[in-house]
């Protein structure tokens, strides 16, 4: 048996199940083109991301963000994205940048 050397919450566990299913579904399938295209702008996996709340976890709540604010969990969800691509995985944890964007 595996002792894992951080111990997950049930929320923490959640949140990187939501990425790891959104890094397969939406990033995953499409880094490929956005990184040799490079200029590309996967507006529709910003949205979607959006949709799912993953787009402005960080955020404070009181702003409409996730209000996700240990340095351990926002770390957790970028690994996962990024492992979808380290292109849109990093652009989408930029801290709320595409927030205005994608919830309009």
């Amino acid at each position: 048996m595996t002792i894992p050397a951080w111990p997950l919450t049930d929320e923490q566990r959640q949140i990187v199940q939501l990425c790891q299913d959104f890094a397969r579904r939406e990033i995953r399938p499409r880094g490929r083109e956005v990184d040799e295209a490079d200029v590309v702008t996967p507006v529709d996996i910003f949205q979607k991301a959006a949709q799912v709340g993953i787009a402005d976890f960080m955020l404070p709540a009181e702003y409409g963000g996730g209000g996700i604010t240990d340095v351990f969990t926002q770390c957790l969800v970028q690994e996962e994205l990024c492992w979808g691509d380290p292109g849109i995985g990093n652009l989408v944890c930029s801290n709320g940048f595409f927030f205005s964007l994608t919830r309009s």
